[in-house]
């Protein structure tokens, strides 16, 4: 699949890897890992998920090289496998410090920036308070050194689309946050999410025949590999709101 090769040579930068995968005491490919996390994360495989975290914590003493991983499966991990509002800010907040650590020993790494500025700005978003600007500062901030790195970096276009779109005035930007949504659907036109939060935003701007559009392309194309059960709940959510549009 193009997309998990692509996720794995961004994340195999400067990377020095071994020629073995095995037991505790084994050092694990960074590329076995990349590819291990995106099947865990696109099947929202909870109790493999937990187990996967729990062997990566080990594994990053042993291969720092790996922080960008556990950084992302503790992102991912927290936005859909636990029920716990408590569990998921101290679960994000884990994913935070190993970002900071992705960020230190992988400095040019694109995920390492990526995973980390989502980390920051979940957190951000969910906390609020004083310490929230400097979190959103920091979101910006590594997001910009992810598209510096590489331009066609999809997600991270998504996720400037939906800070603009839901930031709150002064900061929210829907021109720009349209603007971004449609890069992303140019540069990954699968990406199904994309299409989903423009309908949503078209919507707000009585712009009803796009985001027709928007909605029946989900509705119509079938599961990104990386992202199947992802898809499937946005197609869901895609044929509730085509449904009561009028």
């Amino acid at each position: 699949m193009k997309g998990i090769k692509r996720f794995t040579s961004i994340l195999l930068i400067s990377a020095c890897v071994s020629l073995s995968w095995g037991g505790s005491g084994s050092v694990w490919p960074l590329e076995n890992a990349v590819v291990q996390f995106i099947e865990l994360n696109s099947h929202r495989d909870k109790e493999a998920m937990a187990i996967f975290i729990q062997q990566l914590q080990d594994q990053v003493v042993l291969q720092p090289v790996l922080y960008p991983v556990l950084c992302s499966a503790l992102f991912r991990y927290a936005d859909w496998g636990i029920a716990s509002d408590a569990d998921r800010n101290r679960t994000y907040r884990l994913a935070i410090e190993a970002g900071e650590k992705a960020v230190r020993y992988a400095p040019d790494d694109v995920m390492s920036h990526y995973a980390y500025a989502l980390s920051c700005g979940r957190i951000a978003e969910r906390e609020g308070g004083l310490g929230a600007l400097d979190l959103l500062k920091k979101f910006e901030s590594h997001l910009q050194q992810v598209l510096s790195r590489d331009p066609d970096f999809y997600l991270a276009y998504y996720a400037f689309a939906m800070r603009y779109r839901d930031a709150p005035w002064p900061m929210k930007d829907e021109k720009k946050a349209e603007e971004y949504y449609r890069k992303t659907i140019r540069i990954e036109p699968n990406y199904l999410n994309a299409y989903y939060d423009l309908s949503l935003l078209l919507l707000r701007q009585n712009r009803k025949v796009e985001a027709r559009e928007c909605l029946l392309f989900v509705i119509a194309h079938p599961a990104h590999p990386e992202w199947i059960e992802e898809s499937g709940e946005i197609r869901g959510l895609s044929e509730q709101l085509l449904a009561n549009l009028r």
